[in-house]
């Protein structure tokens, strides 16, 4: 961590910051310019050349943004966006929203909250997941929240929590 890196007279820092193999770079970046300033909770703000809006989680709307603070769905635009999943519109048209200005927008299941300065906090995902090899060779996503949800369920008295990891 920087604390360390700075008790070793290192100049090097580390930020946090948000990616996204759908944007093919980072999203967001903590932009201090010290360690006193650092806010470890932050993922930072956006970079130059991307924009981002919270949306409500409850319609999915691209044009639904919520206020300051509001926790919802994390959607960002910039130049880099890709133009869509390889041989997979269906998949495509899921997650790239065109606002009411003619805009594409990438909607993740990240949910977030951007404070008034504009640094946006991840507060959780909508779906967890894990991809996983079956023994002919094909690969598959796991949704950790529907096995975890299917265990509390059929164990009601016995289960308080639970959680599922990939091994």
């Amino acid at each position: 961590n920087n604390k360390f890196l700075a008790q070793h007279n290192s100049t090097a820092f580390i930020r946090d910051g948000l990616g996204n193999a759908e944007g093919t770079s980072a999203i967001m970046v903590e932009d201090c310019q010290n360690i006193e300033q650092y806010n470890s909770e932050s993922v930072g703000r956006p970079l130059i050349g991307n924009n981002v809006r919270i949306i409500n989680p409850e319609t999915s709307d691209i044009n639904d943004e919520l206020k300051c603070g509001e926790i919802g769905l994390f959607c960002f635009t910039s130049e880099t966006l890709m133009l869509g999943y390889y041989n997979d519109t269906e998949a495509t048209n899921k997650v790239i929203k065109t606002d009411k200005n003619g805009i594409r927008w990438f909607v993740t299941d990240t949910l977030m909250h951007i404070d008034e300065k504009g640094y946006g906090y991840a507060d959780g995902r909508i779906r967890r997941f894990f991809i996983t090899i079956t023994d002919d060779g094909k690969a598959f996503k796991v949704y950790t929240d529907n096995i975890q949800k299917v265990i509390i369920e059929n164990f009601p008295n016995d289960i308080l929590n639970v959680g599922v990891v990939k091994k």
